[in-house]
């Protein structure tokens, strides 16, 4: 899973491709506002893992662009609303151009 955060802009992007049940390849997006239950999720299927791992390097380079940065996790994260667990905290990281 990969989340950004603009902390500018108060806005969060994640992430997460994942296997389902009958072996199919799935991207799971979620987005909205830090701190907001009112985000959104959005899942696409996509063909291969290889293609949801090209396609997440597409969606981050698009964050960076966009002024976004990677947080690298350190608690679990609600995929319903991005936000972080009460018990855990998450950390904005520097851009390094390979992420």
């Amino acid at each position: 899973m990969q989340r950004w955060i603009h902390a500018e802009k108060d806005r969060y992007y994640l992430v997460d491709l994942v296997q389902d049940l009958l072996g199919d390849w799935t991207l799971v997006l979620c987005w909205g506002a830090l701190g907001s239950r009112r985000g959104r999720l959005r899942v696409v299927g996509v063909a291969s893992e290889a293609e949801g791992l090209a396609q997440i390097e597409g969606i981050a380079r698009r964050r960076r662009q966009r002024g976004y940065r990677r947080e690298v996790e350190s608690a679990s994260i609600s995929v319903s609303t991005g936000i972080p667990s009460q018990t855990g905290h998450t950390t904005a990281q520097r851009s390094t151009g390979d992420d």
